[in-house]
């Protein structure tokens, strides 16, 4: 399944920030009085707190302080970080897609076309952000990540027939507009088919893998933590996050 993944090109680096001059410390002047010293001196300190850099990313920095007290943080580039979570994704799901897919009593021959779209490179494959977690069902890491949201990989644009499906998923289509269920960090969506290029009868699957947790900055800038195989914790941030402040 992951013949057909392409990485990301990598985005160009961030020029390094000016530096930007030093004003000329004032001249000493005896005619100027205390008050307009002490007047200037209070004007610029009320001004100084806007001049600092806000610290970002508060509550992934808050979960990193918790977890690097027993695992390695390990910063990552983006081609690194994208090409392990598209593996950690697909593995995933050919691990666990199955075995979920048997639990719903889908049909072998159902889950055979499933393999057969997977193969022939009709799905859409991306990553990106999901739902906010509420709560930590998820077992990705060993302490709370609510308020921050998933990170996962996405596969849409599969395809199951109605009559492939229990009588109680396609009530709950009916009823809800969707059935859901998840399981070892793998979610499944079943939903009516907007597809042109299925029958208006078709049925359609999202596949969603969850790898880690991401927060994102109103200037757009995002930091990804999620964990490796090794037992530690792959970081990768458009601008790195220095942990030391």
């Amino acid at each position: 399944m992951s013949d057909y993944l392409k990485i990301p090109t990598l985005p160009p680096k961030d020029g390094l920030p000016g530096v930007a001059a030093v004003a000329p410390y004032p001249r000493i002047d005896s005619h100027h009085s205390p008050s307009d010293d002490s007047r200037q001196s209070s004007s610029a300190a009320g001004k100084e707190p806007k001049k600092r850099t806000e610290r970002r990313f508060i509550l992934l920095r808050q979960l990193i302080a918790r977890l690097e007290e027993t695992a390695d943080i390990v910063k990552l580039d983006y081609a690194t970080a994208d090409a392990e979570l598209r593996q950690l994704g697909l593995s995933s799901v050919e691990e666990n897609l199955i075995p979920q897919l048997l639990r719903l009593k889908i049909p072998l021959q159902a889950i055979a076309q499933l393999q057969e779209q997977l193969n022939a490179q009709q799905p859409s494959i991306s990553l990106g952000r999901g739902r906010l977690i509420q709560n930590d069902a998820t077992d990705l890491f060993p302490v709370s990540t609510a308020g921050l949201a998933e990170y996962i990989l996405k596969i849409d644009h599969l395809h199951l027939k109605p009559r492939s499906l229990q009588p109680k998923i396609a009530q709950a289509m009916d009823q809800e507009g969707f059935f859901a269920v998840q399981g070892k960090r793998l979610r499944l969506t079943l939903s009516p088919s907007r597809s042109t290029q299925s029958t208006d009868a078709d049925v359609s699957l999202r596949i969603v893998a969850l790898l880690g947790v991401i927060e994102n900055e109103e200037d757009g800038r995002r930091a990804i933590l999620f964990p490796r195989t090794d037992g530690s914790y792959g970081l990768y941030a458009d601008k790195m996050i220095d942990l030391s402040i």
